[in-house]
């Protein structure tokens, strides 16, 4: 099965890509900071389209967990920019 994880920088998105790749599937991460993993990672920014959308064909899952850490005070601003740094990111996606 391939996956694809756009954003895969916090505890769950390195739970959710150890799992499935551990399970012998092909994982793709989609992340601002490609970093050295056991699978495959590309670059993107959340915002634009680029060379990362190839790794969407053949996709059977893309989970997106991209997004703004929840883990801060809710003022009106920080609510703002968590629903923002997840709907822009998906809307991309589509």
């Amino acid at each position: 099965m391939k996956i694809v994880l756009p954003g895969d920088s916090g505890q769950v998105g390195q739970l959710i890509a150890g799992h499935f790749h551990n399970q012998a599937n092909e994982v793709i991460v989609l992340s601002r900071d490609p970093h050295r993993a056991p699978w495959r990672t590309a670059y993107w920014d959340g915002h634009s389209l680029g060379a990362w959308q190839q790794e969407l064909d053949g996709a059977d899952v893309v989970i997106g967990l991209a997004g703004k850490n929840v883990n801060t005070r809710y003022t009106a601003e920080n609510r703002r920019q968590i629903m923002d740094s997840r709907v822009e990111p998906t809307r991309t996606l589509g």
